[in-house]
């Protein structure tokens, strides 16, 4: 195989979901030796840019070189250059919209700048994501005064059973205005403009910097990481992941609880990848 390049989940596959902003110490050093081998990071991710940088600083990005794509998509960042190569925010129209279609349903609404996550009100689901570290949640009733910045996600939060009865309808409300809604977590949907997802900035990064599905090796733990499991020549997932990246992975390692991850790391490190 011809690998260049590195897909990297994060939450359950290189760490523990809520596991905060950096890798352990052994995974963190096991990440860099691989980009010292030559290969190219791209961190793919639904967590806020918050959330995500300071990883891509962990991992010394700015100094090997990579991407990171964050919000599920929406935005995409050359860790070299500062670039933003990617760019689908949710216009501030939609972003009020989201935020009183939530509250009719008597669920908890969520904006999300690159600044700060603007909440009505605190929810597990909020907890979950605040777990994850580098985003600095706003709770307030005046969201108006926070959307200083350009807005990249909505949230809709609520009691898992209440929302997910609820989703397909809300799901309905929100298409109408253009936008896409993903339940990622049973007390959570994430919502985004139409079109944008992980997949579809992975291709249009490919297309940027000239590589291809061959070149790539990749790990991931939901449903949401199946296809890119599937596509990449060498797609791994951890014993933790869903039945989908099962079927579609050419490996599984141990658990992430396990660091499973590190199983295929050493595999890059020490060229056993046929």
């Amino acid at each position: 195989m011809n690998l260049n390049t590195v897909i990297l989940d994060i939450d359950g596959s290189l760490m523990p979901i809520g596991g905060g902003i950096h890798v352990k110490e052994s995974v963190k050093n096991a990440l860099i030796e691989v980009e010292k081998k030559g290969y190219t990071f791209i961190i793919n991710s639904a967590r806020e840019s918050q959330g995500v940088l300071p990883l891509a600083h962990q991992l010394e990005m700015d100094k090997y070189g990579g991407y990171v794509i964050s919000f599920s998509g929406a935005l995409g960042t050359d860790m070299k250059t500062g670039e933003q190569f990617l760019q689908y925010p949710i216009p501030d129209q939609k972003a009020e919209q989201l935020w009183q279609i939530a509250l009719s349903y008597d669920f908890v609404p969520c904006i999300g700048t690159e600044e700060f996550m603007i909440v009505r009100d605190w929810t597990e689901g909020y907890g979950i994501d605040f777990g994850n570290g580098g985003t600095d949640f706003v709770v307030t009733p005046r969201y108006q005064n926070f959307m200083t910045d350009t807005v990249w996600k909505g949230c809709v939060s609520g009691e898992p059973e209440a929302l997910t009865k609820a989703f397909p309808n809300l799901k309905k409300d929100l298409a109408a205005l253009g936008l896409d809604a993903i339940q990622s977590i049973p007390s959570t949907v994430d919502v985004f403009q139409h079109g944008v997802s992980k997949m579809r900035a992975l291709d249009e990064l490919f297309e940027k910097i000239g590589i291809g599905w061959q070149n790539c090796t990749a790990i991931g733990d939901t449903d949401g990481d199946a296809e890119c499991i599937r596509k990449a020549a060498y797609g791994v997932t951890p014993a933790n992941g869903s039945a989908l990246c099962k079927e579609a992975a050419d490996f599984v390692v141990p658990s992430v609880d396990e660091d499973g991850c590190l199983v295929w790391l050493n595999q890059l490190i020490e060229g056993k990848i046929d």
